[in-house]
């Protein structure tokens, strides 16, 4: 059974989460103990460092009467362990803060506070924060009482004018997971105040994820040739005075648009005259999707497909008797055509 890992990155303004995958493994053989490691290769680029991570153990998370979600955990950081000085005497390197996203980026809102950058920054010169300068949270609607007994007067919001963006139109491949995620772009809005709801305008109708919300995800069914356009809509409501903005965008879907394979882990050991394992994950969510994979430039087998998890397919790859590689590529196919451009190569091998 697949076990996955997933950074939970955190808007520094509004505190709203999203999910980022890092890498995968699987329970090993014959362990009553359901004892899982996963390693992530050297040299490998995880991205910004988190507060918390998610591990998921395939892709049945189950949300109990109780409220539990099963299936899977979230595991804070409790320790940042910085390179130490491993020569007597010499200068100790220095603690790099600019990759930990709470220090850089802040966070928030919490009871109603944005905690900006960390500063003084522990360091000679600040990194700009992905965000430079948050909406201040929205203050409560304030009243005024009118006399000394019942009577009160509740004072009206104002409308302001908002700037909606749906973002910019896609051109993607048939069968693959695509995100649409709108903004709101006017300044002094807080985002609390905000209400999204999406719909399709144009095109074959296509279902989606959901129809609030800031961000919907969305999967065009795999097509012969051609392409094919699909136009959403995104109605931003500011709740508290009734002000509305909308806009569109359009996702261009066809089979010749590259597909973006990737290779997460790449070992191979002596034992059993050679064994070869291999992780990839793909955005080609399509059930007529599939991935194959050549070791050092051998034929092509194909990968099994393991799970699909917050839009992209995990596959994985076992197999003995391979003679020692020292890079492997993977490439996507539908109904067994390859995809155009749809190619990635990996020299990062791990001993298994």
């Amino acid at each position: 059974m697949p076990i996955t890992i997933w950074a939970i990155d955190e808007d520094g303004c509004t505190g709203e989460t999203s999910d980022r995958f890092l890498a995968s493994g699987n329970v090993k053989a014959g362990e009553i103990r359901n004892k899982w490691e996963i390693r992530i290769p050297k040299n490998t680029d995880v991205g910004k460092y988190t507060r918390n991570y998610r591990v998921k153990i395939g892709d049945n998370v189950v949300t109990t009467s109780d409220g539990i979600d099963a299936g899977q955990y979230v595991q804070p950081v409790s320790e940042w362990i910085f390179p130490e000085l491993v020569t007597p005497g010499g200068t100790p390197p220095p603690n790099d803060f600019t990759n930990i996203g709470p220090l850089r980026d802040g966070f928030g809102p919490i009871d109603g506070q944005i905690f900006g950058q960390l500063s003084p920054w522990p360091g000679a010169t600040a990194p700009p924060p992905l965000v430079a300068n948050c909406p201040p949270p929205a203050s409560p609607t304030s009243t005024t009482s009118t006399s000394s007994s019942t009577a009160t007067s509740t004072t009206t919001p104002s409308a302001p004018a908002l700037q909606a963006s749906a973002g910019q139109n896609q051109t993607v491949l048939s069968g693959v997971f695509v995100t649409l995620k709108a903004t709101q772009l006017a300044t002094g809005v807080s985002e609390s105040d905000l209400q999204y709801t999406w719909s399709q305008t144009f095109g074959p109708t296509l279902s989606l994820s959901s129809t609030v919300g800031s961000t919907i995800n969305i999967s065009p069914p795999v097509i012969a040739s051609g392409s094919v356009e699909r136009r959403f809509q995104v109605v931003i409501t500011h709740v508290p005075s009734g002000a509305k903005a909308n806009a569109t965008t359009s996702v261009f879907a066809n089979r010749i648009t590259a597909d973006h394979p990737v290779i997460d882990t790449l070992t191979w050991g002596n034992r059993q005259s050679g064994t070869a394992t291999a992780s990839a994950h793909t955005d080609l969510v399509a059930a007529e999707g599939s991935m194959r994979i050549s070791f050092g430039g051998g034929a092509e087998v194909v990968m099994g497909r393991a799970a699909t998890t917050n839009g992209q397919v995990l596959y994985t790859y076992s197999s003995r008797n391979v003679n020692r590689f020292t890079s492997a590529t993977v490439r996507s196919y539908i109904n067994g055509v390859l995809v155009p451009g749809s190619t990635f190569t990996s020299t990062n091998v791990g001993a298994g």
